[in-house]
């Protein structure tokens, strides 16, 4: 995997919880298949193939099992600013922080290759992960955990 490949992200801390992770990006352009302005779950760890293909897709799973999501945006941002956050069952569970715009402008898509079942307080309960340019939403999804 080459450097461009893999990006680092700033630390996004957890306010609830006061716990600070890091996402690791996998980023590149969208496959023809891929859907647009949505978050795509799934049980395999993204790879750097360039399209943003993440395999095994899923949209409920146990607590236990290891799950990452990869953010397709429905259109390529610029230098503009993009938010993201995170809710559990309707209450704020990753309070709205900023993605650096050099992890996103001219993308299409990218995946995080942080395991969600490895974050604090992870457990049973429905998300909803949503990216956002201002008021508009640029993808988003929703995961049920058993």
């Amino acid at each position: 995997m080459d450097a461009q490949s893999l990006r680092r992200s700033l630390p996004r801390q957890l306010a609830a919880i006061s716990v600070v992770i890091a996402l690791a990006l996998v980023s590149g352009a969208c496959g023809a298949d891929i859907p647009r302005g949505k978050v795509i779950f799934s049980t395999d760890v993204p790879k750097a193939d360039g399209v943003c293909s993440p395999g095994n897709a899923v949209t409920d799973i146990a607590d236990k099992t290891s799950v990452y999501a990869t953010y397709v945006f429905k259109d390529r941002p610029g230098s503009e600013t993009l938010s993201l956050s995170v809710t559990k069952d309707g209450a704020s569970y990753i309070p709205s922080s900023d993605l650096p715009t050099t992890d996103t402008s001219g993308l299409d898509c990218f995946a995080d290759t942080t395991d969600l079942s490895t974050l604090p307080n992870w457990g049973p309960g429905t998300y909803h992960i949503s990216v956002m340019n201002g008021s508009t939403v640029v993808t988003e999804g929703d995961l049920t955990v058993k």
